[in-house]
C-alpha cells in the first residue's frame, strides 16, 4: 500500500472518530427503522414435529460409517420426495382446507426445514399461521411415516437386489454370537449384482424400496402443537442489517460532508 493510501485511510479514521456520535446515531436511527419495518411485517410461526427413525442393532450386523451414512441419506430423500410431500399438502388441506403459501409443493419445499437431531428427525414448518403450521408439521410427519413404512415393507421383498439400484444393500446372515438367529448384515458393496439380470416385477419391487434397508424402525415421536408466539429471529436480522446500514450511512455522510 502507498503512502498517499495510508494517509488517506488515516484522515478517514480520523474523521469518523471525530463524527463518532453522528455515525452511532445514524445506526441508532436506521436500527428503529428496521423495529418498525419489522413491526409491520406478518408474523412468521414455527411449528415442528419429531420422527424417531433407528437402526435396530439388534436385529443388524455391525455397519461401517459409510453405510449408516448412505442409509441416512435415504431417509431424508424420502421425507423430501414430492409424493410425500403432495400427500401432506393434501392432507391439510382437508382438515384445516386450501391455503395459498401451502398450494403446491414448490411452495412448500420454501417454508419447511429437515434437521437431524440425537433423538430423531425434525420436521420444521414456517407459516404466518401457526395453526396451519401444525397442521402442515403434523401432516407431513405423518405421510413421511407411511412412505418409509411403505419402503421398508418393499425393502424385505427385494432386500436381497437393493444393491443392483442403490449404494447399499442388506442380506440375512446367522449371527455369530447366536446361530439360532438371523440377522441383516449391510453394506455399501454391491458386486455380482446385476440390474440386467433382474425380472421386472422384482426391479419395480426395488424401485419402491426408495433404498430404505430392512434394519430401520419408524415412529412419530412428537406431534406438533399450535405456536402460540411468531419466531423473533427475523425481527433480529431486520433489526441487525438496519444497524449496519444506519453506521455504514453515517460514516459516508461524515467523510462527505468534512471533505
Amino acid at each position: 500500500m502507498s503512502e498517499s493510501s495510508d494517509i488517506n485511510l488515516f484522515e478517514y479514521l480520523v474523521k469518523a472518530v471525530s463524527g463518532w456520535k453522528i455515525i452511532l446515531s445514524a445506526g441508532i436511527f436506521f436500527a428503529i427503522l428496521g423495529v418498525f419495518v419489522s413491526s409491520i411485517m406478518p408474523a412468521v410461526f414455527q411449528a415442528s414435529s419429531v420422527l424417531q427413525v433407528d437402526i435396530d442393532y439388534k436385529r443388524a450386523a455391525p455397519l461401517d460409517d459409510v453405510t449408516v451414512m448412505k442409509a441416512y441419506e435415504r431417509v431424508r430423500g424420502v421425507l423430501l420426495a414430492d409424493d410425500v410431500l403432495e400427500e401432506a399438502i393434501l392432507a391439510a388441506q382437508e382438515e384445516a382446507g386450501p391455503s395459498n403459501e401451502f398450494s403446491e409443493i414448490a411452495a412448500m419445499r420454501e417454508r419447511i426445514r429437515v434437521s437431524q437431531r440425537p433423538d430423531g428427525w425434525e420436521l420444521v414448518v414456517y407459516s404466518h399461521d401457526p395453526e396451519r403450521a401444525a397442521v402442515i408439521a403434523n401432516a407431513w410427519a405423518e405421510s413421511s411415516i407411511q412412505a418409509l413404512e411403505a419402503g421398508l415393507l418393499h425393502s424385505m421383498k427385494a432386500w436381497e437386489w437393493q444393491g443392483a439400484l442403490y449404494s447399499a444393500h442388506c442380506s440375512l446372515e446367522v449371527d455369530p454370537a447366536d446361530e439360532s438367529r438371523a440377522i441383516w448384515s449391510c453394506s455399501t458393496t454391491s458386486e455380482g449384482f446385476d440390474p440386467d439380470s433382474i425380472s421386472d416385477a422384482i426391479l419395480e419391487e426395488v424401485r419402491l424400496t426408495r433404498g430404505i434397508l430392512p434394519m430401520f424402525s419408524f415412529s412419530v415421536l412428537q406431534q406438533s402443537t399450535i405456536p402460540d408466539a411468531p419466531i423473533l429471529w427475523q425481527r433480529g436480522t431486520i433489526i441487525l442489517i438496519g444497524a449496519v446500514l444506519g453506521l455504514a450511512v453515517g460514516f459516508v455522510w461524515v467523510i462527505g460532508r468534512t471533505e
